[in-house]
């Protein structure tokens, strides 16, 4: 089982003490998601955002076009550089972070990419419509997709969903508790005017949440191996028998 304290501090160390260029990398990466995240909101801030818009149509019949122009921006181009930036810290675990890794979004299978962002965003959405807290808990439940299709670019939407669900099955609550831990760095980087953030506390945070999608990966993979070796020898005795009956 996965330990919050210690995937933080293997995330702390892979981006300020392995490598200082792979510092400036990650500062970079951070600033980009920092960016956007301002700009079309979190996954939750989107939906919130799309919410208003649609209320907004009902008033201002005029504001449709830069409504279907926003979406668009997000869908065909924010989402995957988001995606490339997920990539790019997940791959800075194994060797050292490359610029290259923050197009992965554009450069493998793009539209794959962005039908399944598309309809995650859409799915939070429709959840949030319940209610705030059911598409909170959906967001956690399809926290993981990005990560999952920049290591399988050829993945289905449907198996991006299901493997997420998997993943956060039990980590839920967990992954929430996890996020809550960086409110004191945040209230740091708020008396630094986001100082703080723009060199510590965003890398920080985005190296960890891909560390935590390492660690429940390695602890599903664990379980899953477990199985596929069980198959395995439940195979081997069967092929045994029908040796042993011939």
């Amino acid at each position: 089982m996965w330990n919050r304290a210690l995937l933080k501090q293997e995330a702390k160390n892979v981006f300020t003490y392995k490598d200082n260029y792979n510092y400036w990398k990650f500062v970079l990466g951070a600033l980009i998601l920092a960016i956007l995240s301002g700009a079309v909101g979190s996954e939750l801030g989107g939906v919130s955002a799309v919410i208003g818009n649609l209320v907004a149509i009902f008033f201002k019949p005029v504001t449709i076009v830069y409504i279907i122009l926003g979406l668009a921006i997000r869908f065909f181009a924010v989402n995957p550089i988001v995606l490339g930036a997920k990539g790019f810290y997940l791959r800075a675990y194994d060797r050292t972070a490359k610029y290259d890794d923050l197009l992965d979004g554009f450069k493998n299978n793009y539209l794959n990419n962005v039908v399944t962002l598309v309809l995650r965003d859409v799915f939070t959405f429709l959840w949030s419509c319940l209610f705030v807290i059911p598409g909170i808990i959906k967001m956690y439940e399809y926290r993981m997709i990005p990560y999952i299709i920049s290591e399988n670019p050829d993945i289905s939407y449907s198996e991006a969903f299901k493997a997420s669900r998997e993943m956060m099955m039990g980590n839920k609550w967990k992954a929430f508790v996890f996020d809550l831990s960086f409110i004191g760095w945040y209230l740091l980087n708020a008396l630094t005017c986001g100082i703080l953030g723009i060199f510590f506390v965003n890398p920080y945070y985005y190296a960890s949440d891909a560390n935590l999608y390492r660690a429940i990966k390695k602890d599903g993979g664990a379980q899953a191996f477990k199985k596929e070796d069980s198959e395995q020898a439940t195979e081997a005795v069967s092929d045994s028998e029908e040796q042993v009956e011939e």
